[in-house]
């Protein structure tokens, strides 16, 4: 089955979204799952780009609060292990306020086959796209998900679940991707490995509290860009657990003291370029670019992680052709009035500052005001 959605939600509001309070075993929004005839698409799109899909306060008794995805694989008589894929794409949606034990978010499961001798996987795929429809909307919001169970008494119960789950051989690609408010044991993992280099590139994750990790990506090779990791209430022993094959660039860590990057690879396996952390001895090992600052951001009590004017996150690394965008859909590479800049007019994390701010403004522009 091939499902094409796109909808600004009931009365334009997104949080009543076009899957609304549903509830399910597998999958409480959406459920996408092959089977020997065919594969499964799911394909949600803004049609508004001021309001993104809503999907919103569904429920899953097992797997995949927001959305759930399985393949298919059998073994062909020639020895072919044909694989209809299960997919999401997603371009301008909310997930939000959904609840279920294990990928409160999104589930992506593996379907497995036994062949010459051993067991072949094939995992779920999830695409977030970055286009002109979700200009104004965030783009892709992974958002206030919960990871619990219902006790006999139907009450929640917390699990060790995670907000994005990955399951073997699937792949996970992002680009403008928000994650704020999911409650559970991860906001992303990986259970293994991926078929695809695991990709976030401009992305937030602020203001979730977990009770691990924030981000598990087993042994996936990871690529992170241009993201901001802030705010968040994380009880286990680093911000981010990899182990192999990890690249960070231009981003930024403040977790404070906690350490961020568990990575039990080699240290050939790690590449950090341009990256701003409060706690920087775990990524010593293959830095080039690598700051030990408060990035200072606009008003972190109350969710605003843009960059202060004086911040040192800004007009830092080198410019990339093309019309690169930030989390907000406005143009990279500005360069500051009357700040020096290191390497280039590129800013650090999700949020680029904008000269604008600053046309009519000299002083807030140098800095001397806070914001």
């Amino acid at each position: 089955a091939y499902a094409h959605i796109g909808s600004p939600g009931y009365m334009l509001a997104s949080y009543i979204g076009v899957m609304y309070q549903n509830r399910a075993l597998n999958g409480g929004g959406i459920a996408a799952i092959a089977g020997s005839q065919g594969g499964a698409q799911i394909d949600l799109f803004a049609t508004d780009p001021n309001h993104p899909v809503g999907i919103a306060q569904n429920r899953a008794y097992s797997k995949g609060g927001g959305v759930y995805l399985i393949p298919y694989i059998s073994t062909e008589g020639s020895g072919a292990l044909p694989v209809n894929e299960a997919t999401l794409k997603m371009e301008g949606v909310l997930i939000d306020d959904n609840a279920s034990p294990e990928g409160s978010g999104i589930y992506a499961d593996t379907d497995w086959t036994f062949a010459f001798v051993y067991e072949a996987p094939a995992g779920g795929e999830v695409y977030m796209y970055a286009g002109a429809d979700c200009a104004s909307a965030g783009c892709n919001s992974v958002s206030n998900n919960r990871s619990v169970t219902l006790d006999s008494q139907g009450h929640d119960v917390p699990t060790a679940g995670s907000a994005i789950l990955m399951q073997t051989d699937g792949a996970l690609s992002a680009n403008r991707l928000v994650m704020r408010g999911n409650e559970g044991a991860h906001a992303i993992r990986v259970a293994d490995g991926l078929h695809l280099p695991l990709s976030l590139d401009t992305c937030l994750l602020a203001g979730n509290t977990v009770t691990a990790e924030l981000a598990t990506f087993g042994s996936a090779s990871t690529t992170i860009n241009q993201c901001t990791f802030a705010g968040n209430s994380i009880g286990g022993p680093s911000v981010m657990y990899a182990e192999t094959g990890f690249t960070m660039t231009n981003s930024i860590i403040a977790q404070g003291a906690l350490s961020t990057l568990h990575y039990v690879g080699s240290g050939a396996g790690r590449a950090i370029d341009y990256v701003m952390a409060q706690e920087t001895a775990t990524l010593n090992l293959g830095a080039t670019h690598l700051f030990n600052a408060d990035p200072l951001f606009v008003d972190v009590a109350n969710g605003d992680f843009h960059l202060r004017a004086d911040s040192d996150a800004i007009d830092v690394a080198p410019p990339v052709a093309g019309d690169d965008r930030d989390l907000d859909n406005r143009p990279r590479d500005q360069d500051m009035p009357n700040v020096p800049n290191l390497d280039g007019d590129r800013d650090l994390g999700a949020y680029e500052r904008q000269v604008h701010l600053c046309a009519s403004d000299t002083i807030f522009c140098d800095g001397f005001d806070a914001n």
